[in-house]
């Protein structure tokens, strides 16, 4: 994760002493930089990083560090290392926020294809590309279905249609049901979307509901194609793109 994206997840970083900060930097560039040493260039390149103000000589903030009881820092040949108790005591606390929750890869659908329409969206295949990313192939179908159900219920609501798609009770019908719906109305779906969205909503129900069902890459990139042409259409329809 970038230093700048985990200090804005801290509330009142501004307001940490010199000493907290460079405890916290020398921290980061053991945890998300993965060197096992640093030195006062180190910590400097922190604070220009963020752009904000350094003390004006970091090397007596690392000799406190060292002479305090017990140790916060140990140095050798090769610069200072946190002491473990101070090293776990941080990845305690930021450890989860330094999690980076967005996929390095884009694999099922490119975000850029959901940017800009609804948050929500955004987030569903986000996480379906996270799931595709770490070989959770049945979370990833499962984001696969819920975003194809969303989409449907979109493009009903862009125009004014949603009774169309609601039982007695109105409430919005199931998959199955919205699937069928959406492909006997006339909405002009393009011949690979009329073939995927069966197909998406098959696979997607098993790894939902058949508990004996487990989804592989094979399945998910059966559906990937047929997954775009879906999300245009779709998108289209629901005046998001």
């Amino acid at each position: 994760m970038e230093l700048q994206d985990l200090v804005r997840s801290i509330g009142r970083f501004d307001s940490w002493s010199h000493a907290e900060k460079i405890r916290f930097f020398a921290w980061f560039i053991h945890s998300q930089r993965g060197k096992d040493r640093f030195n006062a260039a180190d910590i400097k390149s922190c604070y220009d990083g963020l752009h904000i103000e350094e003390p004006s000589n970091i090397s007596p903030f690392l000799s406190q560090m060292e002479k305090r009881k017990p140790k916060e820092a140990i140095k050798d040949s090769r610069g200072y290392y946190l002491a473990r108790h101070v090293r776990d005591a941080l990845a305690d606390k930021y450890d989860q926020r330094s999690v980076d929750p967005r996929p390095k890869t884009e694999q099922v659908l490119p975000q850029s294809v959901v940017n800009d329409t609804r948050s929500y969206i955004e987030r569903i295949i986000q996480q379906a590309n996270g799931c595709y990313e770490h070989g959770w192939f049945d979370g990833c179908m499962v984001m696969v279905r819920k975003f194809v159900e969303i989409l449907i219920i979109e493009v009903y609501e862009a125009h004014g249609k949603t009774a169309e798609i609601k039982d007695r009770n109105s409430d919005f019908l199931m998959l199955r049901d919205l699937v069928t719906t959406i492909l006997n109305d006339s909405w002009n779906l393009s011949r690979d979307t009329k073939r995927a969205l069966p197909e998406i909503k098959s696979y997607g129900d098993r790894s939902a509901h058949n508990r004996r069902y487990l989804a592989h890459k094979a399945d998910v990139d059966k559906l990937i194609p047929g997954l775009r042409v879906v999300a245009d259409d779709l998108l289209h329809l629901a005046k998001l793109k």
